[in-house]
Formats: structure tokens, C-alpha cells, sequence
């Protein structure tokens, strides 16, 4: 069995991407090929020789490849990297590849993906695990409630069915239809193009914080999701976790000293086993976060609750004041 990954990357993320990989190679030796593609925005020599050292170590082939190579141009205006786009365009790697796993730089695998990568999306284009996501960005691009947000963090894409139905360049007319600034970005994107050829995973491929600290009923309080993964499924995905994504809420990352996810180790395992810099950075939790997760572990739940409605809507209002503001230029 061969698997292809694909990872996008700069230098500011480097080194959390080589810990993934790093992780990816240690936890399925039993895979015959793992070929792992690396989008590049501009790495350095030492940084690419950083990576070529951890695929001869587990005789695995790494490949870059230029990210203005494979870039389609389109209106961005944010500041949000030019890598995290180079998902929507990873047909453009290769015309021989049909099926990629995507992964973000800020996962670490503790399992074998064997499973994943088995999955059957011949008639989707792509596989991935729900996000628990404020409900007022659902419905800015146009989803109904009924809909199950992706998170694009962990992505099993079918590029033989991006390329017959021409997805790249619909992707860029979102874009362009949204002016630059797509709620949630390339994952907004995603889920506006492909919302009718989604499957959904099992919450064990892309463990998000949310899914280590709360329960179905309270996460779909919180994001008004009539759809959700249940209990059973979230208590499934932390017993046998297969990918764990480090996003910032809740704990911090796993490279800021202060960071207090359960699941910290698995990467400072990792980072130690790299070339890359071991030194943890300083910088904690936005105060609001810190409040939030103090209101949820010190009161009871419709506490919390109460907090999450009161700054959705004055996120919601600022949101759309940004709306009304590009609008009228």
C-alpha cells in the first residue's frame, strides 16, 4: 500500500511540520510507501535538509515542491498565510496522483492511518471531521443549520474528482465572489464549493479541543449544531485517537511553555527526535480565553453558556460592520 500526504508550509511553521512527520513515519512502519509532498513558501536550504533527515531515517521520500508552482492567483485581502490556501490547489502537484491526505502542520499521529487513507470517497471529494464552529459564520456563507462544518486541518482528497469537475477554478471564484475575505478562509471555501460531496469521519482522525473537554449536548449548545457527533463517537475518538489537532483554544499549543493540553507530550516526544529548534516559546492564552475556561470548569454550564452568546453577538456584529464597511468601498 502507498500513501501520499501533503503538508504546506513557511518557516514559522517548519518545525511543528517536521514533528508531524516525524510522527507520521514512527507510528505506520507497517505502510509499504508514504510519500510526503511539502508545499513550500519559501524554506530555507537548512530547513529542507532538516526534513530530508527525517525521511532517510525511516527510508521515506519527501518532496518539495514551490508553492508559486502550484498557486492559482486570486484576491486574497487578509493577512492570513499564502501557504493555508495551497490546499485548494493541491491537483496541481501532480496529474498522476488521484487521492492525497491533506494534513495541517499543527497535527501530531499517534496511530496508524491506514484506516483513513482505506477510506472509500470515490463518489466525494474529500473526507473530513466536523468542526465546532460559532453558527453566525455557517450561516454568513450561505449553509443551513442542518449542515456539518468541516474542519480542513486533516483532509482525505479525491483529486481525480477535483480535476473532472474543475474545482480549482471554482474555488477561486469564491474568492473572488467574496471579495478576498471568505469567513474562515480556505476552509470557508471548502465548504461553500464542495458542501454536497463531504463525508464525515470519525472526530478520532482530527481530535480538536473542544472534543477532549465538553460532551455532544454541551457542544451543540454552544454552536446551535442540530448535527453532531455523540457521545459514544467522542469517547471512541480520545480512547483511540489517531491524529490530534493542536488548535489554539482552550490549552495553547504544545510549543508555548504554558500550554496545558492533556495530549502536550506526543509533540515534545516528537520535537525531540528533530533537528529542529527544541526551545518552547513564551506567550499565553488570551485573557478572554482564560475566562471562558474558567467559567466553564468553576460554574455550572448555563453560566458559560450565557458568556458564549454574549460575545458570539458582539462577534456577529463586528463581523458584519467589516461586511457593510468592504460593501461600500
Amino acid at each position: 500500500m502507498k500513501i501520499n500526504v501533503v503538508y504546506s508550509t513557511d518557516e514559522n511553521y517548519a518545525r511543528h511540520c517536521g514533528v508531524s512527520i516525524y510522527s507520521l513515519f514512527d507510528n505506520n512502519k507497517n505502510v509499504d510507501e508514504i510519500d510526503v509532498y511539502i508545499i513550500s513558501n519559501d524554506l530555507s536550504k537548512e530547513t529542507k535538509e532538516n526534513f530530508f533527515m527525517i525521511s532517510k531515517e525511516f527510508n521515506r521520500k519527501i518532496f518539495f515542491v514551490e508553492i508559486d508552482n502550484i498557486y492559482e492567483e486570486f484576491t486574497k485581502n487578509n493577512d492570513f498565510p499564502k501557504s493555508a490556501y495551497a490546499r485548494l490547489f493541491t491537483e496541481n502537484i501532480s496529474d498522476k496522483i488521484d487521492k492525497i491526505l491533506y494534513l495541517d502542520c499543527d497535527t501530531v499521529i499517534v496511530n496508524d492511518i491506514s484506516g483513513l487513507w482505506n477510506t472509500d470517497i470515490d463518489e466525494y471529494y474529500f473526507a473530513g471531521v466536523q468542526d465546532p464552529i460559532q453558527r453566525f459564520n455557517v450561516e454568513l456563507v450561505g449553509l443551513s443549520k442542518e449542515y456539518r462544518y468541516i474542519n480542513s486541518g486533516v483532509l482525505l482528497i479525491n483529486l481525480k474528482k477535483w480535476r473532472e469537475d474543475n474545482l480549482k477554478n471554482k474555488f477561486v471564484e469564491c474568492m473572488e465572489r467574496f471579495n478576498g475575505k471568505v469567513p474562515h478562509h480556505d476552509q470557508g471555501v471548502l465548504n461553500i464549493v464542495c458542501k454536497d460531496r463531504i463525508k464525515y469521519l470519525s472526530p478520532k482522525y482530527n481530535l480538536m479541543p473542544e472534543l477532549i473537554c465538553m460532551n455532544s449536548k454541551q457542544l451543540k449548545r454552544i454552536y446551535k449544531m442540530k448535527n453532531f457527533y455523540t457521545d459514544e463517537e467522542i469517547l471512541e475518538a480520545n480512547k483511540n485517537k489517531v491524529i490530534i489537532h493542536y488548535i489554539t483554544k482552550w490549552y495553547n499549543r504544545p510549543w508555548y511553555g504554558s500550554c496545558t493540553h492533556p495530549y502536550k507530550n506526543f509533540y515534545i516526544e516528537y520535537l525531540s527526535k528533530t533537528n529542529f529548534n527544541k526551545d518552547l516559546l513564551s506567550g499565553k492564552l488570551k485573557s478572554r480565553i482564560i475566562f471562558q475556561k474558567y467559567l466553564f470548569e468553576n460554574f455550572p454550564f448555563f453560566v458559560y453558556l450565557a458568556f458564549e452568546r454574549l460575545f458570539d453577538f458582539r462577534r456577529k456584529i463586528i463581523v458584519m460592520l467589516n461586511i457593510k464597511k468592504e460593501k461600500s468601498k
